[in-house]
């Protein structure tokens, strides 16, 4: 998974992006030469994004736009990754789980987590995780498990966190807002 998070971050550094929240994952990608195509599946589709190349150097990526903000700019990034990444050799599971580090380490970098975070955590709310959903563009879910990828809480805190997420109904469909 190392291997995810310095390629997130060598692209963040080609990019010129530093450590600062993307404003238009669309616009980010089109401007250097990706294809974007949305189409509004149904709830229940059995995927959120394809990728692939048209030629050999343009990428082109397909998201469902039925999803959230949040989920569909993670999922732009996830499927990005798959395109970034060499990771034929891998199985698919391998894969599935270096595009997601990939993904969230590109949304939020380390240095971000670690700045808005600060060290190792002992409690963290989801109204904070809310307000940085906000200012990020990445889910509560995901801020939780970047904040434990990067060991800034534990796995107690970790499985804490998401029963409350299950107990509030917000495993399938987190609110757009949090206050």
């Amino acid at each position: 998974m190392a291997e995810a998070e310095k390629a997130a971050q060598k692209l963040r550094e080609d990019l010129n992006l530093g450590t600062a929240p993307i404003e238009s994952f669309v616009g980010l990608l089109e401007a250097h030469g990706a294809i974007v195509i949305t189409g509004h599946l149904a709830e229940d589709a059995p995927f959120d994004g394809l990728a692939g190349w048209a030629g050999t150097s343009r990428p082109v990526i397909y998201i469902n736009s039925n999803r959230s903000t949040d989920r569909t700019r993670y999922n732009l990034a996830h499927e990005f990754g798959h395109l970034y990444l060499n990771c034929d050799e891998l199985s698919e599971k391998e894969r599935e789980n270096i595009a997601h580090r990939f993904a969230a380490a590109f949304i939020v970098p380390k240095e971000a987590v670690i700045h808005e975070l600060g060290g190792p955590r002992r409690n963290l709310s989801l109204a904070e995780l809310g307000l940085l959903k906000r200012k990020y563009g990445l889910s509560i879910q995901a801020w939780i498990r970047r904040a434990y990828d990067l060991e800034v809480i534990n796995t107690h805190l970790y499985r804490t966190l998401y029963t409350e997420l299950s107990i509030r109904g917000w495993r399938r469909q987190e609110p757009p807002k949090f206050d």
